[in-house]
């Protein structure tokens, strides 16, 4: 059996039915519950606002992050894998990392102006 991690807090569970059982106090919504990460469980989690790299994902949802569509919201855990490129799931440009990705505006980004997106 292996472990599932919130994608919210990082707090480790034996299962999904246990993680979903309980209320996490870093969830965005109103008494939202723990949500799994769905992405590659690894020794690196990358932010996908800005591609700042953490070594578990409750360092990193703990700090704010600069580049957040809500100006100060936490560093959110990318759930797509290690790539030798990332794509920009509004537009389709290819760029080497997200951080790189996420410091340019994307003409076809929903709000007109936001910034390039990673595609799992």
């Amino acid at each position: 059996m292996s472990e599932v991690l919130c994608k919210f807090c990082g707090r480790k569970f034996q299962n999904i039915a246990s993680l979903t059982a309980l209320s996490c106090s870093r969830n965005p919504q109103a008494r939202g519950k723990h949500e799994p990460f769905e992405g590659e469980m690894g020794d690196v989690y990358i932010c996908k606002n800005c591609g700042r790299e953490f070594r578990d994902i409750a360092a990193m949802t703990a700090l704010s992050c600069t580049r957040h569509p809500d100006g100060k919201g936490p560093h959110v855990p990318y759930e797509g894998g290690e790539k030798q490129k990332y794509t920009c799931k509004f537009c389709g440009r290819d760029f080497r990392d997200i951080a790189a990705m996420t410091a340019l505006s994307c003409t076809r980004h929903p709000d007109g102006k936001g910034p390039h997106s990673p595609a799992r």
